[in-house]
Parts: C-alpha cells; structure tokens; sequence
C-alpha cells in the first residue's frame, strides 16, 4: 500500500486543490490511499470519497484542527470535530474510533512532550518542516515509543509526491498497526528506520532527496 498522508484541498483557507483532482494526481504517482486532512473541516475528505471507485484510489477521512496548543490530526473520523481543546479534540476523535496524530510537532506547538504522549501517532516527516524540525520530532516519537508517519503537508498538486508511506498494511478492522518496512528507494532513511522498532514506525519511500539527506546529517552529527 502507498499512502499520500497529510493532504489540504480548497476547504482549507490556504489550498486551492481540487478533491476529485488529487485522487487523479495520486493515481499517477502510484499512490492508492490518501488521506485528506483539511483545517478545521472534513469536506474535503467527504468530497474525494465521492470519486474513490471511479479513480481507484481510497480516501481515509481526516481532519487538521487548531487547539489552544497548536494543531491535531484526526484521521478515520466521521465528524467535523466541534471542539477546539487540545485534550477534549483528542477525546472527540476516540469516541469516533479515530487515531490522532500530531502533526510537524516543533512547528506551531506548545507543551510539545504532553501533546505528544497523548496522540496515537506523531509525524516524524513534514515536507514544510525544516531538517531539524523533522530530526527532533523523529527523536520524540523514539523517546515516547510511539507509533511515527510522514506527510507532505501538500497545498499543492506537485507537493504530493514529497512524502509516499509504503506498507503491507496501515490498519486492520481494529485500527491495530501493521508493520513497515525500510524503503529500498531512500537509503539514506535505512539508518534512521533502523533504530525503530518493527512495527513502530510507517516510513517514507519518496521523500525531497535534499531534505531527507539533511535529517540525517543532522540526525548522527
């Protein structure tokens, strides 16, 4: 499976994507998930849902919301999320049978370690983030053993390609999570994938070249 992860469309105040057009985009690209997470609104998701059979990609829907101490990711929801509480969002996306995911932790987040110990999932890769930025949420989620992914924080069509998440399976009936494996396509992410446990981790298989290389050189300096 190939996920494009961390996705904004025109129902975000500052994408002008079409829904039906980024299915089309991620089928060139090989990519046959896609998870739409649009600010404060789960429209967009609900729009590409409409055109998963006539595309053939599937759309897991999400949403980005803005608390008090930055941004939170819902994914697998089936509701706008009403609450704007970092810890009452995080309660509304489990009563919904959501996974929560913290999003470029060290880029517009407050109490980085509490938000973190309490999402499911951390990004580890944003492709807005700075190296560094990257380097230390990856050294967040190995600290707190969670669970990791990366997204493209794609606004644009040609964005979306920037961070691919390769893996037999994302989730089961029970939203339990399968394993990933390196990527043969990034090298240079194999020493980083290497020092998290089987399992724990969904990995990038195309990332930007440059901003991968620079996350690692930072990463063993």
């Amino acid at each position: 499976m190939r996920l494009g992860f961390h996705i904004h469309t025109k129902y975000s105040f500052d994408s002008l994507m079409d829904p039906r057009e980024i299915l089309k985009t991620c089928k060139k690209i090989k990519v046959d998930t896609v998870c739409i997470t649009d600010h404060n609104s789960i429209l967009g998701s609900i729009k590409a849902k409409k055109y998963e059979k006539e595309i053939g990609v599937s759309v897991i829907l999400g949403e980005e919301v803005r608390t008090q101490y930055g941004e939170v990711i819902g994914v697998y929801i089936n509701e706008e999320i009403s609450s704007r509480d970092f810890d009452e969002v995080i309660d509304e996306i489990r009563s919904q049978g959501g996974i929560s995911v913290l999003p470029h932790p060290f880029r517009g987040h407050k109490n980085v370690e509490y938000l973190a110990s309490r999402v499911d999932v951390v990004e580890v890769w944003n492709g807005h983030s700075t190296p560094e930025e990257n380097a230390k949420a990856l050294e967040l989620a190995l600290k707190l053993k969670k669970p990791a992914i990366v997204g493209s924080d794609a606004h644009f069509y040609s964005e979306i390609k920037n961070a691919i998440t390769e893996c037999g399976s994302i989730l089961d009936q029970e939203k339990k999570f399968y394993t990933a494996y390196p990527s043969p396509y990034v090298k240079e992410l194999s020493n980083i994938v290497g020092h998290v446990r089987r399992g724990r981790i969904w990995n990038v298989v195309k990332p930007v070249y440059r901003m991968a290389k620079e996350t690692i050189k930072f990463m063993f300096r």
